[in-house]
């Protein structure tokens, strides 16, 4: 009975969740995106309703959908109509915005069609942020926070759960004491704080924080113990994802053996960062200049996600975190050692 039990969920995985990128267009510039930075290179496009119905399988054995991948995903024409299907399949739904395009109408359809997160991107706790995140403004994101929560209280829900994903960059170290004061009061529930993980240019370098020693690791993350202590006098959840200067994990925060991520043009890969849709670029792996590789392992339009998840060499991807073998990709990634 085991054996078959194990054999049926090698054929017939649960996954924790699929993350799906609804478009690769963007209305604003970040200057640590990537999107922003390979410029002529990038490939815009939009994930099409067709490709993402071919993941409907899948979906009545997936805990969450979170629609973000590399651009804004309400600029999709089909973000709506994607998270009705996963809906109707008994998934939850999520998805990360910059909120320049969250208006009382958006935030009336995010509730009305019952999203279960809904998570704003930041990059500052001043003004920085809107240099930072050019076509955003701190104050406008606050606004429509606000005016999300607002609009929750009025139709007696408690969803979406608003959450923040919030970069932390060398250059904001100074600053970040500031974020608890800043979010407390605006319905907010959960706080990300994550490190620059991808760094695709000469002037970002710097702005990696991966502490080199361990007295350094040990200041960041007193530093960073304050945060989610002053959070929490708020009622606000802080968590935090800070880099270790040696302890490498059997496994990375992308979940790779529970999840997986669906780009706009269907193709399958093991997270967001390993599936960039450009056609040529570079990125730095611990300091050194590489030429960027995308690591993709089948198309939902061309074969089943099962069966993609099953093909011998995506096992072999996931089985190698275990080893000291890692695969290129993840040879360096902060993923795996982050605490």
């Amino acid at each position: 009975m085991l054996r078959l039990f194990n054999l049926i969920t090698m054929f017939r995985p649960r996954f924790d969740w699929i993350q799906v990128e609804p478009t690769t267009y963007c209305n604003a510039s970040c200057l640590y995106c990537p999107h922003t930075v390979y410029g002529d290179a990038w490939v815009n496009r939009h994930m099409s309703m067709g490709t993402f119905e071919r993941l409907q399988p899948i979906l009545k054995r997936t805990g969450l959908v979170f629609l973000q991948g590399w651009g804004e995903p309400l600029l999709s024409p089909h973000f709506f109509k994607m998270a009705a299907v996963a809906k109707a399949s008994g998934c939850a739904v999520g998805a990360s915005t910059n909120g320049t395009l969250l208006d009382i109408d958006v935030a009336k359809q995010l509730i009305k069609q019952g999203f279960d997160i809904i998570a704003f991107s930041l990059a500052g706790t001043t003004e920085r942020n809107d240099l930072r995140r050019k076509g955003t403004k701190l104050h406008d994101v606050l606004a429509r926070i606000e005016m999300l929560d607002k609009t929750k209280t009025e139709y007696k829900s408690d969803y979406p759960a608003i959450h923040v994903a919030y970069l932390l960059l060398r250059q904001g170290l100074d600053e970040i004491h500031k974020l608890p004061e800043i979010l407390k009061n605006r319905g907010i529930k959960q706080v990300v704080i994550s490190t620059l993980d991808f760094v695709p240019s000469d002037e970002l370098k710097s702005q990696c924080l991966r502490p080199s020693t361990l007295s350094e690791f040990e200041e960041l993350q007193g530093m960073l113990d304050g945060i989610v202590s002053a959070g929490a006098k708020y009622g606000i959840e802080i968590v935090y994802y800070l880099q270790s200067p040696s302890e490498r994990r059997t496994w990375c925060t992308e979940n790779i053996h529970h999840a997986f991520f669906v780009s706009a043009s269907g193709d399958v890969s093991p997270c967001v960062f390993t599936n960039l849709p450009v056609q040529a670029g570079f990125c730095y792996i611990k300091g050194r200049k590489e030429k960027y590789q995308r690591t993709v392992f089948g198309n939902v339009n061309e074969e089943t996600a099962d069966s993609i998840w099953r093909k011998k060499e995506y096992r072999t991807f996931r089985d190698s975190m275990y080893t000291i073998n890692l695969p290129a990709p993840c040879v360096e990634c902060p993923k795996l050692y982050v605490v």
